[in-house]
């Protein structure tokens, strides 16, 4: 039974029942039901900004798994895209230069494919299943190029077998040991001459040194031309080394010659000492490369055995315009 609410009425001395209208109930509860939605409005919003749900907080976790492991693949990709770079530079230097043969397009693993897809692996949408797909898709890609990279240098190494034999006869040595570089003192080209101070050609490189450091063969050859002279002009003591290929080097300046005219030398065998015979002005070898005839400037085969900061040291050391030593 509804309780009833009474009011005293001084007009007729009595209590009498509250009468409610039907109207004042439907806007009271109204009312109250707007207040309570409210309330359960700003509740809901205070409870999912500061608590996750546990669905949300698995899913938050995972996501952040995710993004750190794509950020890391995304790295990993972009180091192995400048690795395949390199690669392939190398490559085709290997193919041209050294094995004499024309490169091939896909001898090495190309640029990496995954590149252009970096910038959209760390964007928010990277989780849509088609930029997942295609980073897969990709990584496949990568692991084929792999397997033909594989043959290629099957064909690289089958090419060095057959030719390696002929890089003893290419002259990539220095003629004496110069492990900080600073024994080259003079380059290949027009230098002054120290005795009449002109500006002649330098046909040769000066690598200055004590005498009686040995000096080696810069490549395996045949002793072609020996010749020793008490002069105190010209090469002096000097010999001559025929490589094939159309490649001669010349030694002078020798204080002692220790091989026969006619002998086989290796790559690094001990010819002679250096010494101040002919026209010089210190202990010192100077060194020519002759090709089919022609001097060159030996410095531009020196790589053997230098890393990259050496071979570029030994460079500024030869382009110097100084004074040569004979």
């Amino acid at each position: 039974m509804a309780r009833l609410n009474f009011f005293y009425n001084t007009d007729t001395c009595q209590y009498e029942p509250i009468k409610v209208k039907k109207k004042e109930v439907i806007l009271n509860s109204l009312g109250l039901l707007s207040v309570s939605l409210i309330l359960a409005l700003i509740i809901t919003v205070i409870f999912n900004t500061y608590f996750d749900t546990p669905t949300e907080a698995l899913l938050k976790k995972e996501n952040k798994t995710l993004s750190f492991h794509l950020a890391s693949l995304a790295e990993t990709y972009d180091d192995a895209a400048t690795m395949m770079k390199v690669l392939k530079q190398r490559d085709t230097q290997l193919y041209t230069e050294i094995y004499d043969v024309e490169p091939n397009a896909n001898s090495l693993v190309p640029e990496s494919p995954l590149a252009y897809l970096k910038e959209d692996i760390l964007q928010p949408h990277a989780y849509k299943k088609e930029v997942i797909g295609n980073f897969g898709h990709e990584v496949e890609n990568i692991l084929l190029q792999t397997e033909k990279s594989n043959s290629k240098l099957k064909e690289i190494f089958d090419i060095a077998n057959k030719k390696i034999g002929d890089l003893e006869f290419i002259p990539t040595i220095q003629p004496v040991s110069n492990p900080d570089q600073s024994a080259l003192v003079s380059g290949f080209g027009m230098r002054i001459n120290p005795f009449h101070h002109g500006n002649i050609m330098h046909e040769g490189i000066d690598f200055s040194a004590p005498r009686g450091t040995p000096v080696y063969a810069t490549a395996t050859g045949t002793v072609n031309f020996i010749k020793k002279s008490e002069a105190n002009t010209g090469f002096g003591n000097q010999v001559k080394i025929e490589h094939g290929n159309g490649f001669e080097t010349k030694y002078t300046h020798l204080q002692e010659i220790i091989i026969k005219e006619g002998q086989e030398v290796k790559k690094g065998e001990i010819i002679g000492h250096v010494g101040s015979t002919g026209g010089i002005i210190a202990p010192a070898v100077h060194y020519e490369l002759i090709q089919n005839g022609k001097k060159i400037d030996p410095v531009n085969y020196m790589i053997e055995g230098l890393v990259e900061a050496e071979y570029v040291k030994l460079l500024e050391l030869a382009l110097q315009k100084n004074q040569s030593l004979d």
